[in-house]
């Protein structure tokens, strides 16, 4: 029963980080007030597009 919880929680993260990236990336929305926050996001959305390398953080260490 707890996994279940685990994986719900795990789950509306992800949601909340992928509206986070659509919303402050894409659409400038919050640009002003965290520039770093939209700055990661926009970077983060253009890599998911295919637009632009990975950041750093995102990169897998081989």
């Amino acid at each position: 029963m707890s996994m279940i919880y685990l994986l719900m929680a795990a789950c509306f993260l992800l949601s909340v980080f992928l509206i986070g990236v659509v919303a402050v990336g894409m659409q400038h929305k919050g640009r002003d007030e965290h520039p770093r926050l939209a700055l990661m996001f926009r970077r983060t959305a253009r890599a998911l597009n295919g637009e632009d390398d990975l950041p750093r953080a995102l990169r897998l260490r081989a």
